[in-house]
């Protein structure tokens, strides 16, 4: 309980924070209703995962794993920062991306797919070994990706970070998830890239040093697979309980814009 009120409570103050640092910035982005949202958000996500390692007990900041994991989330960051600021709007999913590739150039989203596979190799062979390197390295990207197909409302990836949370009975997951989905969710900061990948980073070091990479594998690889034929807000919207769950909390801020 105690670790679900501190960062229920670290994620909200860090990303009402970050919404007063980017609003007296100028720093907005419109939505998909067309609402100036500060933008981007992400950064302000990177303070509690800072934190999300140590508060469990089971790792302290001179070990090495530590390192290693701040090394993933900053390159997961970079990527995700690098995708907000130049993303190439006409590179829609993987495909487009991979056409781009075909045609000599690289996208903000080869970038970040190398950035992610290079920050993600060390941990991964700090805690895997033979076959199993290559298929944590495939389920976590796997897993990373499915945050970013989802980030296409507001509140949506911490919905399933929350869902994850909640299904795997991890606290610290559950407290992230609704401390965020209480602020993005009410549309008063937008994650952008950074910060929906960074949720798929924090599941994707569970993919990378749990015991079962199966599940996590079938998981992203089978949303990847829908997210390039169809589109997820087409099946929410479609679905009266899931647009419901969708749509919770829906509203515009408070905070004054300046």
């Amino acid at each position: 309980m105690l670790e679900f009120g501190f960062f229920f409570m670290f994620t909200w103050i860090s990303l009402h924070f970050g919404a007063l640092v980017l609003i007296n910035r100028g720093l907005k982005k419109k939505n998909f209703r067309s609402r100036k949202v500060p933008f981007p958000g992400g950064f302000f996500l990177l303070m509690p995962l800072f934190f999300l390692p140590l508060i469990s007990g089971e790792i302290k900041p001179q070990e090495e794993i530590y390192a290693l994991l701040i090394f993933f989330w900053g390159g997961v960051f970079l990527g995700g920062i690098i995708d907000d600021l130049k993303g190439e709007e006409r590179a829609k999913g993987l495909k487009g991306h991979w056409y781009l590739l075909k045609k000599g150039k690289i996208s903000s989203g080869n970038l970040k797919i190398i950035l992610f596979f290079f920050s993600s190799l060390p941990l991964v062979i700090f805690f895997r070994e033979g076959w199993e390197i290559l298929l944590a390295l495939v389920a976590g990207l796997a897993v990373i990706n499915v945050f970013n197909l989802f980030d296409l409302r507001p509140g949506r990836s911490f919905r399933l970070f929350l869902f994850l949370g909640v299904l795997n009975t991890i606290p610290s997951w559950i407290g992230i998830g609704a401390g965020g989905l209480k602020y993005e969710g009410g549309e008063k900061i937008m994650l952008g890239d950074s910060g929906s990948n960074l949720l798929g980073s924090i599941v994707a070091v569970e993919v990378i040093a749990g015991s079962n990479i199966l599940p996590w594998l079938v998981f992203g690889l089978l949303l990847n697979f829908l997210g390039e034929i169809t589109s997820f807000s087409r099946i929410i919207e479609n679905n009266s309980v899931l647009k419901w769950i969708d749509e919770l909390g829906w509203e515009r801020g408070n905070l004054k814009e300046k």
